[in-house]
């Protein structure tokens, strides 16, 4: 070990590293090449000392590192709010909710610090936020002397900053500043960030899958994994993680929770702190919701995926329809999936039933299209001479609404041309691209098209495609569905519904879109 090392161990009263270093053989002239995974893997196991020592070595390395962000591992500057799974499971006898189910969720690795929460504040102030500064010792240290009401604004605040649904509105609208909180509500559909049910918070804590049962997060050993009896916050990260990999569960400051029912006057907080000897995993207390004190901030929570595509049919388990968000090109495929020919009863009649239908063999998407996907052909669509709408979502990765019948055979169009595909819908002899169009010729071909009622009954039927919910006007609502009726002598739309019992068949203008209605796209195999 040579001399700059030393100084930097002195410095950071690190001394007890010495001999880690020298028996590695780590010298000044490979500082600079060091990585978090490296000194995990000669034993210095807490994440602040990783991060401070990462920091003095870079700017031993650069000078004119001393200006960037410290990294909190090799691919993550410290202002990134990194999210650790948490596996789904029922909470332990020994737990306030004992044998408690909880759903699979996404919580933050470390308590929220200085640097991330004033990095969001800069983008909130510039974008109608009005929560507090916060304060703490360093950039490191978690931010306090925040409200219940400035923490969950902060989170709306990342969300927005991030391209995420928001989790908090008033009324309709996106909380933004501590005004009127009578009709606060939650968006439980948004993928946005959010602060912890406690039940959340007392899963992830405990370890969730992998816990032991010990009596502090982590250890029953306090002072292992969190700061407790101490004269201020340390930065975070520097105790020993819990069975998941979270840091300072137990100790260094409180963290802000919440109820299922939104509670307008105070709010639980869990963990402990600083000032306390010791606060085992399953103790908690409760705040009123605009009191600031210097140990008390949060660490946040996200929905694994999209909560409301989830299968409601009965017996069915309930399944994700989508993913986590990637912006799409127009060149990527649709996931369609082969449904064969099948003699189907008649729409209204029963399994015994002689009337019947036969349903040629077609290929279907599994879950609705997103509005992403929707968009993803817009401008390239609209230079080649359609007039289709934008559409509209909760976010990109949601089902498209608020898009006409004749918006989708327009889509659909553009989609199967830009694929290189015969487009379905004709008006008249000519592709249809623009206007609307009573009276459609169906083509033989195959290019994208909406599916017909018979094929949409039976793909549900047999669980081949969700039927999902959306969030409309503060309520959870099932998707209608456009329906392809083939019917020459009409000039009106159909959508289609299953309520989780019973199918529901509507009439619907054809040029009216509408936030509760969106479409899958099939179309016909090649006999």
């Amino acid at each position: 070990m040579t001399q700059r090392l030393e100084q930097i161990l002195k410095k950071q009263e690190l001394t007890h590293l010495t001999e880690v270093f020298s028996t590695e053989g780590i010298t000044d002239s490979v500082l600079g090449e060091l990585s978090d995974a490296d000194l995990q893997s000669i034993g210095i196991t807490q994440l602040g000392v990783r991060k401070r020592l990462l920091k003095e070595f870079a700017e031993y390395a650069s000078p004119s590192a001393s200006d960037k962000i410290v990294p909190t591992d090799v691919s993550k500057p410290s202002d990134v709010v990194d999210m650790i799974p948490v596996a789904g499971g029922v909470l332990p006898a020994t737990s306030p909710f004992p044998d408690a189910k909880v759903a699979s969720f996404l919580i933050a690795r470390t308590q929220v610090t200085v640097a991330q929460w004033r990095t969001t504040r800069r983008w909130a102030q510039k974008n109608e936020y009005g929560f507090e500064i916060g304060d703490g010792p360093g950039s490191e240290y978690p931010i306090t002397c925040v409200t219940w009401l400035d923490a969950i604004m902060w989170c709306n605040a990342r969300s927005e900053m991030e391209g995420l649904q928001p989790v908090y509105y008033i009324g309709d609208i996106v909380f933004r500043r501590d005004e009127d909180i009578g009709s606060l509500n939650r968006n439980p559909l948004a993928n946005g960030y959010r602060l912890p049910l406690d039940k959340e918070w007392f899963w992830a804590a405990s370890g969730a899958e992998k816990g032991v049962g010990y009596r502090f997060s982590g250890s029953n050993n306090c002072d292992a994994v969190g700061w407790f009896h101490e004269e201020s916050s340390h930065p975070v990260g520097e105790r020993e993680p819990n069975e998941l990999g979270l840091y300072d569960m137990s100790g260094n400051v409180w963290e802000w929770g919440e109820l299922e029912t939104l509670h307008k006057i105070e709010m639980p907080h869990f963990g402990g702190s600083f000032r306390e000897q010791s606060v085992s995993v399953f103790d908690f207390h409760s705040q009123f919701i605009g009191q600031r004190i210097d140990n008390l901030g949060l660490r946040p929570v996200r929905n694994v995926e999209d909560a409301f595509s989830t299968h409601i049919r009965t017996g069915i388990e309930a399944r994700h329809c989508f993913g986590e968000y990637q912006p799409l090109d127009f060149d990527q495929p649709i996931q369609m999936i082969n449904i064969p020919s099948r003699t189907i009863p008649e729409y209204g009649k029963s399994e015994s039933s002689d009337i019947s239908i036969s349903i040629n063999a077609f290929t279907i998407a599994p879950s609705p299209l997103t509005l992403d996907q929707w968009r993803s052909i817009y401008g390239k669509a609209h230079s080649m001479g359609y007039d289709f709408s934008k559409g509209n979502a909760l976010g990109p990765a949601y089902p498209v609404t608020e898009v006409s019948w004749y918006d989708i055979q327009k889509w659909c169009n553009a989609r199967s041309e830009i694929e290189g595909l015969q487009p379905f819908y004709l008006k008249g002899k000519s592709v249809f691209r623009r206007s609307y169009a009573h009276i459609t010729t169906y083509c033989v071909g195959n290019g994208y098209r909406i599916p017909t009622l018979p094929e949409l009954q039976w793909t549900v039927k047999i669980a081949a495609v969700s039927i999902c919910r959306t969030y409309v006007s503060g309520q959870s609502r099932s998707l209608f569905y456009y329906v392809d009726n083939r019917d020459q002598a009409t000039s009106h739309a159909q959508i289609f519904m299953n309520d989780g019992s019973r199918d529901i068949l509507l009439n619907y203008l054809p040029e009216k879109g509408d936030e509760q209605n969106s479409f899958l796209l099939a179309r016909n195999l090649q006999q």
